[in-house]
């Protein structure tokens, strides 16, 4: 590590060869830039602190799992809630990934995301990814991140450890892990993304530049080897202010889907929060991620693509549709057998841009399974004149994005202009073992 101070600011270049980041070199005219780009790491975020939200993560314990201890005595760390369970050397990875999270803000462009949340850190070398979970359940800690990649390509297919964690959320419905996309050498080349960052039943985050349009070179592409939609969702990862461990009033620049992740882990912090509050439970992966869905900002291409998944998460916007008092028109927990078939009627006033996400929590599929979907739900919109639309699937000839029945991924988006008139979302168990839970969202009201 080498450092240069500026204006009582360190500027780190840090290599993470084994971590979700990588070494950045800027000319010092630009830094002051980076530093000032900082604010819309905050967008759609900051407005939740404050009432009638008043979010903050308190009483939400998140676990990371990283490289050593967190350089706690920074600035940024005073008063925060930290339990060390890593008892290695302080780590700059680390101190970086949980700054994003929970730092105070002494400096006003380092404000963590859930600031008030109790953070536990925990050495990953000592877990497999399926451990690193249970680890924190054994804390009752339900959101962890894992900012870390198995950087190796070379096992592409469902691995024993996929079908461990994809168990552990199958039986434990409120886990949700949050796991960098790694990082990737070929900008154009796709399908580059571990198999362990893509478990069916876990979050995968990318990560956009500076102004969050666009993925920076480094976050991998997908599809996953079985053509299911991956990452799900990206956030800022590109010249990201965080505290230093050689100064306690220090602070670098870093980049990689490790920071996307964190902010990542944080935002989903906070829409946890919100949901617990207005239902007293805690949510499920499979309501997170049809609301994250919903409530996404589309972005890089348009509608769901495989550089940026879903979109950029929105923090407001998903906090708003918790606290809807429509929640219940726009969401649906419901279950489905094979050949089943279940239909929503609704009706549009007027011509409007409809979005409706289904997801569910899918069991393990077998280890070295090239198609690693148990349970496959259909999903298809009907209108009056026997129109259908279809959701978003992957082309496995070519792996475009098209819209056909998905027979890979456990969860399915609509999206479409609807003229006004009457429709019917149709629900069908396709190839179903027993039963099958599920969840509905949608951006307007149609149950």
């Amino acid at each position: 590590m080498n450092g240069r101070v500026f204006k009582g600011i360190i500027i780190v270049f840090l290599s993470l060869n084994l971590y979700c980041g990588q070494k950045i070199s800027i000319p010092l005219k630009e830094y002051e830039k980076r530093v000032n780009s900082q604010q819309n790491r905050f967008e759609n975020i900051s407005v939740l602190w404050d009432s009638p939200y008043n979010l903050n993560g308190k009483n939400v314990k998140v676990a990371i799992f990283d490289g050593g201890k967190i350089y706690d005595k920074h600035i940024e760390f005073k008063d925060r809630k930290i339990i060390q369970k890593s008892d290695i050397k302080t780590d700059q990875h680390s101190t970086s990934i949980a700054s994003i999270i929970i730092a105070k803000g002494e400096n006003r462009f380092v404000k963590g995301i859930a600031n008030k949340a109790t953070l536990y850190n925990f050495l990953y070398k000592r877990y497999k990814y399926s451990s690193a979970i249970k680890e924190a359940l054994k804390y009752k800690i339900f959101i962890s991140n894992h900012s870390y990649s198995d950087i190796d390509q070379k096992d592409r297919f469902y691995t024993k450890e996929n079908q461990k964690i994809d168990s552990i959320v199958y039986k434990n419905p409120s886990v949700i892990a949050l796991f960098a996309a790694g990082k990737s050498k070929d900008f154009k080349q796709l399908q580059t993304i571990p198999s362990l960052a893509s478990s069916k039943n876990t979050l995968c985050i990318g990560a956009l530049d500076e102004k969050q349009k666009k993925l920076i070179k480094i976050s991998p592409k997908g599809p996953t080897y079985d053509f299911r939609i991956k990452p799900d969702f990206v956030y800022r990862g590109l010249y990201v202010l965080t505290p230093t461990i050689d100064d306690k009033k220090g602070y670098g620049i870093y980049r990689g889907t490790s920071i996307s992740t964190a902010f990542a882990t944080g935002i989903v912090t906070l829409v946890s929060e919100a949901y617990k509050k207005r239902f007293s439970k805690d949510i499920r992966f499979d309501t997170l991620k049809t609301i994250l869905i919903i409530t996404a900002d589309d972005l890089v291409f348009k509608g769901v693509d495989n550089f940026s998944g879903y979109g950029r998460l929105n923090a407001k916007r998903a906090v708003d549709f918790i606290f809807d008092r429509d929640f219940y028109k726009k969401n649906l927990f419901s279950s489905i057998k094979q050949n089943q078939t279940k239909s929503y009627n609704f009706k549009l006033k007027r011509d409007k841009k409809v979005k409706i996400a289904v997801c569910w929590i899918d069991p393990p599929a077998l280890e070295k399974s090239k198609k690693s979907l148990v349970n496959d739900i259909d999903i298809f919109l009907t209108s009056t004149d026997d129109k259908r639309y279809y959701p978003y699937s992957i082309n496995p000839k070519n792996l475009s994005i098209t819209k056909m029945q998905n027979h890979f991924d456990n969860c399915e988006v609509i999206e479409e202009k609807l003229k006004k008139g009457s429709y019917s979302l149709k629900i069908k168990g396709f190839k179903i073992k027993n039963i099958q839970n599920f969840n509905i969202s949608s951006n307007i009201a149609i149950f």
